[in-house]
């Protein structure tokens, strides 16, 4: 068993770099878009850090802090922002980039989800690699790619698929 895992390492790779290779050919065009949505200006004022203070402030306000559209609580997401901010400052380009690898990690993530799934059957990374292609190039997902301002449903699916994936590695090593 153990020189199976071995064997099936460069094939693991060569997907990875398939998936990546295939986001960027999908999403790389977004690269050169301006900000597309009418919330983006707002939240990237609202998450912008500019004293270790005011990271300290996304974790205790509330985001859009009275804005006319309400407040919610989504501090990671405002962190992003805020990160961005810091490296980027306001070019688009590198809100898009980073759209994109969160994009490409919960694609990553969906395959590692599938390929522990399919753990024991035939062709367990074909089917891994299937799963992670439909993830990566679903309707569902191009929104929350191209707009900046639904940042939130990328991060909020990269916590759910690593406890998916906790899940799903727990549950193999009590067998």
């Amino acid at each position: 068993m153990a020189e199976n895992k071995t064997s099936s390492k460069p094939l693991l790779l060569l997907c990875i770099t398939s998936l990546l290779f295939l986001c960027f050919l999908t999403y790389g065009r977004t690269l050169h878009y301006y900000f597309n949505g009418m919330d983006t200006f707002p939240l990237l004022l609202i998450g912008k850090i500019q004293s270790f203070g005011d990271v300290f402030g996304i974790f205790s306000s509330s985001l859009g802090g009275g804005f006319p559209f309400g407040s919610y609580y989504r501090p990671i997401a405002e962190l992003f922002y805020g990160i961005d901010y810091l490296v980027w400052e306001a070019t688009p380009y590198g809100y898009h980039l980073t759209n994109i690898f969160l994009h490409l990690g919960n694609t990553i993530l969906v395959f590692f989800v599938a390929y522990n799934a399919f753990q024991g059957t035939k062709r367990e990374i074909f089917w891994a690699w299937l799963s992670a292609i439909l993830f990566l190039l679903s309707p569902v997902n191009i929104d929350a790619v191209y707009s900046i301002e639904r940042r939130q449903d990328m991060v909020a699916g990269f916590f759910l698929l690593l406890c998916f994936l906790s899940l799903i590695k727990s549950q193999r090593s009590e067998v």
